[in-house]
């Protein structure tokens, strides 16, 4: 049976959004919200998030960074998109085995390999 990102995505506890940009990516930081001065959001969790009225700006990424939504040490709790706020309020369930049946199958698969990649790669001299 096929598995679809939305029965994935059901079970993702992730309470921060985390969305990693490089550069040039189209980010806000909103002003009202934020506990750090460094707090960014990408355009979906601004968008889900109430921020009218909220002393925010648009800026262009120089150097990449990450969605802080969701984070209560960068952010205040009320600027949270309605994605992240919910998930702190809900308890969070483990997924069914035949949706972790692959990655239990391939990530020790993967580590062995690499493993063995980082040994025949060593430099000279080292332990």
């Amino acid at each position: 049976m096929a598995v679809s990102s939305t029965s994935v995505k059901e079970y993702d506890t992730a309470t921060t959004c985390g969305l990693a940009w490089i550069a040039n990516f189209i980010a806000y930081r909103c002003r009202t919200c934020a506990i750090s001065p460094c707090m960014s959001l990408c355009a979906e969790c601004f968008k889900k998030g109430n921020h009218e009225g909220h002393d925010f700006s648009m800026f262009r990424s120089l150097a990449g960074g990450a969605c802080d939504c969701g984070d209560p040490g960068v952010m205040k709790p009320t600027g949270f998109c309605l994605n992240h706020i919910q998930k702190h309020d809900h308890p969070q369930i483990s997924p069914p085995q035949r949706l972790l049946a692959m990655a239990k199958l391939i990530i020790p698969r993967l580590i062995n390999r690499m493993i063995i990649q980082l040994r025949l790669n060593k430099p000279e001299g080292s332990y």
